[in-house]
């Protein structure tokens, strides 16, 4: 079972976590109080903190067949960079765009297979495991992937809130989506 921590406002009728209750049973007023907050968040002051407070998705690894071949789709075709790597006893890249990585590792006796994790009916746009790139104008994307011989899943389609998705291939089956958002 998930621990919450619960914060207390001076704003609150609340008793903070810890206090006394006055049937000595914290545990049960914990319970039901978290129950009766959840149906409620919207309108209390007191917040429910995850037990670990993440703050951002620094990177996403992936196992791939051909570092060189993966470095061109990643940093020629979308424009992400390399940046040093540390000494692993494996051979890998790692990539970055604004504050997010792609980290690779070349398949070896150590690691998971290149490729998709999941089987081939499953490889298809949007209800898969995927991971996406935004960009400004996504309208381009399905010409620029066709001249660089880059295999589309699906047409391009928009999203119920207005983002154009494009899903494609990497070089080694990993289902890509680029998006951009509806223009203002």
């Amino acid at each position: 079972m998930a621990k919450f921590a619960i914060r207390h406002s001076p704003m609150s009728r609340n008793p903070p976590l810890g206090a006394s209750v006055g049937g000595g049973n914290d545990e049960k007023f914990v319970a039901s109080y978290t129950g009766a907050l959840a149906a409620h968040a919207s309108s209390t002051r007191i917040r429910i903190m995850s037990a670990l407070q993440v703050t951002g998705i620094d990177h996403v690894t992936l196992v791939v067949g051909d570092l060189e071949r993966s470095r061109r789709f990643y940093c020629d075709l979308l424009g992400m960079r390399v940046v040093e790597r540390p000494g692993f006893n494996f051979p890998g890249s790692w990539f970055q765009i604004g504050n997010q990585q792609i980290h690779l590792i070349q398949a070896h006796e150590g690691s998971a297979p290149a490729g998709f994790p999941a089987p081939a009916e499953y490889v298809r746009p949007g209800r898969t495991f995927h991971y996406a790139f935004e960009l400004a104008d996504a309208t381009i994307v399905p010409d620029i992937l066709k001249a660089h011989g880059v295999e589309m899943k699906g047409e391009p389609r928009h999203r119920p809130d207005g983002c154009l998705q494009v899903f494609c291939m990497d070089p080694d089956g990993h289902v890509v989506e680029v998006f951009s958002r509806p223009s203002a």
